[in-house]
């Protein structure tokens, strides 16, 4: 007996040795199935038709049952029976060209047929045709376009269509969010003069188009409507006195532009026009003359103007007026901006001002001291970003709403810190235990400061909330905090921080870059895969790293916001856990666009609890092979223990072995061949744990690693 211990000892040593990846425990090439609770999908090869039926709505995003033929499926039936078309169920369905939705469909998502963020990977289904069951009493089409049942809305113009001019219809008063989206034929749209509305990046990436003008009767015009077209092209457009202009409307201002007069007759300014993309940079612009024509100035609009000194309002305009060259609306409610090159260093706002719009202070590199008056009602978050040479906030004490406490801004009932002044002369901030929000960028950039004392109320850091603050030190994370956002702890040099309390579901992008643990060469794996306290936070990039196969560490709990935004882009299979609980928003996306498979240490329905946030695109599009594992349940005995295991994702007739260990010794074990039921397996002797191995027939390694359960973590003897 002793000898066959010692053999199989050392095969369950060599086990551990030659794990070997789990092999694929579910069969591919179904073409049909259930989809959510209600739904059923049918895939027709021969077709290349994806039919989907049933009664009721359709599962959210685009995590669908026949992801196998996403690249293949040319066209998509919604059946008499389904309501709602989902946000972003087209996504990767690169060959899709037509479409059916039956007469019962009545919900159709604005992000239907692309993504709420972009689509420059090539994500979005380039449709030709699009079809409505004339019966149906809430969409129609005309021509292949998509339009609610009244015609009063564009809602979708397929962009594979080959004509290079359409006219939309007299009866439309509003264009959807990315209604034109990749329309790259088209050359000219004629708008009407019934149109009131333009959505968010309406004619985005129609890269041929050159020939559009906005009609007078708009008054509500989206974000970057003419993104990546050639209507805004540098090279090609027409520029009067450095402004572009659709009808009456300004479009873009040469970043080269320093002073502009806005043509007589403007109505608006368009988002997007002063240098707002990210890729676009900053503008030149100093001094910016706003004619009493204009009706539209979006907010934000100046917030890449960093060279502006003045905005000045003819008085006859109804809606802006402008006070020592600062924009505030006509009735100086709302203060939209200070201009940042402004030479005002104190500021004392009009009695009447009720709302300090976003960004308004922003960047302004001479403004020293700010008086909020008792009249304020709304300070938005970030509005006092980069004034690098602010030193004081105060509020009136008879405001209702906000308070200053040595300069710091909160809200009234001390529940959000807003603002600490970059130039504030507090070194030691300890927050009242009121406080469970630190807002956006509240305390960014501020050098003086080099204690904070988090309290136990605290709930949310957003991003950038400390970024920059690079004499901060730790005193530790209160138990509570659930969310860090993105950049909150961003080149803090002195910020240690070893600890991420247990409380923690959610950690934006890049949280505790240059912190000293992220410069600490032990808590990287690999060189390239950053983790702390059981959380992998982001990656860097190496060149000379490019593994097909990545295993998440065992124990992670929580990735990170764009974890994996610098991952080697050769990876085309990942191993995460059972300890994973959380993975936040977009960390799986751009460099895993090979990931294929990953492969899961959980059980389907843990899997399913998993908290995934948004925009894990290539996560949920990879394929999932659950790992084959066990769970078993360990009851003490007076001659040693009952092992009862129950398998998971385990096919019959693997080996289940039960080893029980005294330290390294190996006292005795059991073996039984899987049969699809639980299984009982008694060892004898006063043992410290039990490890549970599961191997092929022929005796080699078949799952990646054993259960093991200490003593401690067994059940009580019945």
């Amino acid at each position: 007996m002793t000898n066959t211990r010692r053999i199989l000892a050392a095969v369950l040593v060599f086990c551990l040795l030659a794990a070997a990846w789990p092999a694929m425990v579910f069969a591919d090439g179904e073409t049909s199935g259930k989809y959510g609770d209600n739904l059923f999908w049918e895939y027709n090869a021969e077709t290349k038709t994806l039919t989907i039926s049933g009664n009721g709505a359709a599962d959210q995003y685009f995590s669908v049952p026949w992801s196998a033929y996403m690249s293949k499926i040319e066209t998509v039936v919604i059946a008499d029976g389904v309501t709602t078309i989902p946000s972003e169920v087209f996504m990767f369905h690169k060959a899709l060209k037509n479409l059916h939705i039956g007469k019962t469909v009545e919900k159709i998502s604005d992000y239907a047929f692309c993504t709420n963020f972009g689509s420059d990977y090539g994500w979005i289904p380039i449709l030709e045709h699009i079809t409505v069951d004339e019966d149906n009493k809430f969409f129609c089409a005309e021509g292949d376009v998509l339009f609610d049942k009244s015609k009063t809305t564009l809602i979708k113009y397929p962009g594979g269509k080959p004509e290079t001019a359409y006219t939309v219809p007299d009866t439309v008063q509003k264009i959807g969010y990315k209604a034109f989206l990749e329309s790259d034929n088209l050359q000219t749209i004629g708008l009407n003069n019934s149109l009131s509305e333009v959505a968010d990046y309406a004619f985005k990436d129609c890269e041929s188009l050159t020939s559009i003008t906005l009609p007078d009767t708009l008054s509500a015009i989206g974000t970057d409507i003419f993104n990546n077209t050639a209507y805004v092209n540098y090279e090609t457009a027409v520029y009067t006195d450095d402004a572009l202009y659709s009808g009456n409307w300004l479009v873009r201002v040469k970043g080269t532009a320093t002073n502009i007069v806005l043509k007589p007759g403007t109505l608006g300014i368009l988002d997007g026009c002063l240098g707002t993309g990210y890729m676009s940079g900053y503008t030149n612009l100093e001094t910016l003359f706003i004619p009493k024509t204009v009706r539209m100035i979006p907010n934000d609009i100046f917030r890449r103007c960093d060279k502006l000194i003045s905005i000045n309002v003819d008085e006859n305009n109804e809606h802006y007026t402008s006070v020592d060259g600062i924009l505030y609306n006509k009735s100086k409610t709302e203060l939209l901006k200070v201009p940042p090159d402004s030479p005002v260093t104190d500021l004392n706002f009009p009695d009447s001002l009720t709302a300090i719009l976003k960004s308004a202070l922003s960047r302004c590199r001479y403004l020293e001291t700010v008086t909020v008056p008792p009249s304020v009602t709304a300070i938005e978050k970030t509005v006092f970003t980069d004034c690098i040479s602010l030193k004081n906030i105060t509020v009136a004490a008879e405001n209702e709403y906000y308070v200053s406490e040595n300069g710091v801004l909160y809200d009234k009932n001390r529940t959000m810190l807003m603002a600490v002044p970059k130039k504030s002369t507090v070194t030691r901030l300890e927050l009242p235990d009121t406080v469970t929000t630190i807002t956006e960028s509240a305390a960014k950039d501020c050098v003086s400061l080099t204690e904070v004392i988090f309290p136990n109320s605290l709930r949310v850091i957003e991003g950038y909330a400390f970024d920059g603050c690079s004499n901060l030190k730790s005193n530790g994370l209160n138990e509570g905090l659930m969310q860090i956002g993105k950049w909150a702890f961003y080149g803090c040099t002195a910020f240690h921080i070893t600890k991420i309390p247990q409380t923690v579901t959610e950690i934006g992008a890049f949280a505790f870059w240059e912190t000293p643990e992220e410069q600490n060469p032990k808590n990287w794996q690999d060189g390239v895969y950053f983790y702390l306290d059981g959380c992998l936070l982001h990656t860097k990039e190496d060149n000379d790293y490019n593994p097909e196969k990545f295993e998440i560490r065992d124990g992670t709990r929580l990735i990170a916001g764009s974890a994996f935004l610098y991952a080697p882009s050769s990876m085309t299979e990942m191993v995460i856990p059972k300890t994973v609980r959380y993975i936040s928003d977009y960390a799986f996306t751009y460099n895993l666009s090979k990931l294929k498979t990953v492969v899961c240490s959980h059980t389907p329905d843990q899997w399913a609890s998993v908290k995934v946030g948004e925009g894990n695109y290539l996560l949920q599009e990879a394929e999932i092979e659950y790992m084959p594992m066990v769970q078993s349940e360990v009851i003490q005995t007076e001659d040693g223990c009952t092992v009862t295991v129950s398998g998971i994702n385990l096919e019959h007739g693997k080996l289940i072995i039960a080893a029980g260990y005294l330290g390294r010794q190996l006292l005795d074990m059991q073996m039984v061949s899987y049969t699809g039921e639980d299984e009982e397996l008694s060892l004898n002797g006063t043992m410290d744990y039990v490890k549970i191995y599961i191997w092929n027939e022929d005796f080699t390694p078949y799952a990646l690693t054993p259960q093991k359960i200490l003593k401690s973590e067994f059940a009580a003897a019945s």
